[in-house]
């Protein structure tokens, strides 16, 4: 059985700004809070993606799942294909 689909996904996720009982109301700037991630593609639902980090056909490492519009970026990594392990 083939592995699925090796990719790298930028996605943002929500963050606490400051921490405390209270704070200070004062204006504020936004700042994206920007994961970079690599997995295996198992599911890529119109609401989301599911990516593992280990793949085998009979079990996986437990999937991550990042809701659609959280995500910034995919791209497909194809591994190099050569001697000495793909380098």
């Amino acid at each position: 059985m083939t592995p699925p689909k090796l990719i790298m996904v930028r996605w943002e996720d929500a963050k606490v700004i400051e921490g405390g009982t209270w704070c200070e109301n004062k204006p504020r700037v936004y700042e994206p809070h920007v994961f970079v991630q690599i997995g295996f593609l198992t599911l890529d639902a119109p609401e989301g993606i599911h990516l593992v980090a280990a793949w085998h056909p009979e079990q996986t490492s437990p999937p991550d799942q990042i809701p659609r519009a959280m995500i910034r970026e995919m791209v497909e990594l194809v591994p190099k294909i050569g001697k000495k392990g793909g380098r």
